[in-house]
């Protein structure tokens, strides 16, 4: 059998977005989360 190394599928794409390096580093991690949390603000006033 081979080996399967952690930067490989799904769950190194999941770590690499934890981390912001898929979403351009610290400013767009920033940003990423702002979004997120003005969609909960939009979904908790039901518009």
């Amino acid at each position: 059998m081979g080996s399967l190394y952690e930067k490989e599928g799904l769950m190194g794409l999941v770590n690499d977005m934890d981390k912001g390096e898929v979403w351009g580093g610290r400013l767009g991690n920033g940003v990423v989360e702002v979004g997120a949390c003005w969609g909960v603000i939009l979904v908790i006033r039901g518009i």
